[in-house]
């Protein structure tokens, strides 16, 4: 065997996820009986990995596969396939807007050469039969982006921020648009107005970032504007329990900012159980602009962003990244803008006065 081909064969393995990022290579003795090269064959194809910095040679240690030159080998072997790796619907059924996104992102690689495939939940790329992809789009920081993120293959996030902010992230400026929201309802007259953010923050960390900007968002648009906010209040839609006491309480809000649109409409269902109508008795502005809000009764007023500039900044982001144009974490944010329907008017002074 000579010493390209067995630099050749080593590298497939590193870049087929076979060795990990961090992993001991076998010694070599053991891959010289096991590739059938000769000892002197494969200390020289080691030693190219290391100049490659592919591996890193540790005294009386042995060879480790490092991150950072596992990206670099896959682009230089021509990796030409790009990932979308999509949440779990079982988690979030009203998943149409990463469908949206990933319609534009086929659009945006196809046009620069790149092959892309979608990458469902539960699957892990990179095993020996297939080989790692050039990079990655990543709704969120599942086990799917952090095993390819460990093999130093370049990922991009869209609408969620990396756990620990280390990664390149392009979303929706939530924060901007929930004091969009907050000043939308503040221009009708209204001075109660409440923020309902999600229960599910608690249990999924990957959301905590993103739900943190949109509550800022309303506080600060709020403090702008010398008034007070009121305690985010938690939203479950099997178990409402704390939205339906603030609902029924003394000091109702007249309107509310809530933290995306699926929560927003399913809180129009609750108003109408309790005996309020939306928008005479509340007002309720949403976020994200998804299909429920656009179809609900009454529509939605909420706050939006355009799918198609998003999924092009990402795309670009992680281009920018695979040709090695970009080092550390680059943070983008997409404007979001005010889509007025018809689920917010101005308070009805009599209905706040008259509620018990």
């Amino acid at each position: 065997m000579l010493v390209r081909d067995a630099v050749t064969l080593l590298q497939g393995r590193i870049t087929s996820g076979a060795w990990r990022s961090g992993e001991r290579l076998p010694g070599i003795r053991e891959l010289s009986r096991e590739m059938g090269a000769s000892y002197v064959t494969l200390q020289k194809a080691l030693k190219a990995l290391t100049r490659q910095g592919l591996v890193t040679a540790e005294r009386a240690q042995g060879c480790f596969v490092t991150r950072a030159g596992i990206g670099r080998t896959i682009q230089a072997m021509g990796a030409r396939e790009l990932l979308y790796l999509f949440a779990d619907p079982l988690r979030n059924p009203p998943a149409e807007y990463q469908l949206s996104l990933y319609q534009h992102f086929q659009a945006l690689v196809r046009a620069q050469g790149f092959l892309d495939r979608l990458a469902p939940p539960g699957e892990l790329p990179g095993t020996p039969a297939e080989p790692l992809p050039a990079g990655a789009l990543a709704t969120e920081e599942d086990l799917q982006a952090k095993r390819l993120a460990a093999q130093g293959i370049p990922i991009v996030y869209c609408t969620s921020l990396p756990i620990l902010g280390s990664g390149c992230a392009v979303n929706p400026d939530f924060h901007g648009g929930c004091a969009q929201a907050t000043r939308h309802l503040l221009q009708l007259g209204h001075r109660r107005i409440g923020f309902i953010t999600s229960a599910d923050v608690s249990e999924l960390p990957q959301l905590r970032q993103t739900f943190a900007l949109r509550e800022q968002g309303y506080r600060d648009a709020l403090e702008a504007a010398g008034q007070q906010a009121a305690s985010a209040v938690a939203w479950h839609h099997r178990a409402p329990q704390a939205v339906r006491a603030l609902l029924t309480g003394p000091q109702r809000p007249t309107a509310l900012v809530v933290a995306n649109d699926v929560m927003a409409v399913e809180l129009l269902s609750l108003a109408q159980e309790l005996g309020l109508q939306v928008p005479r008795d509340l007002s309720v502005v949403g976020l994200e602009d998804m299909r429920c809000g656009r179809t609900s009764s009454p529509a939605l007023t909420t706050v939006g962003y355009d799918h198609a500039a998003l999924a092009q900044a990402a795309v670009g982001l992680l281009l920018e990244l695979i040709a090695g144009h970009v080092n550390g974490c680059v943070h983008k944010t997409i404007p979001m803008k005010l889509v007025p329907r018809a689920s917010a008017q101005k308070p009805n002074l009599k209905s706040a006065r008259s509620q018990p």
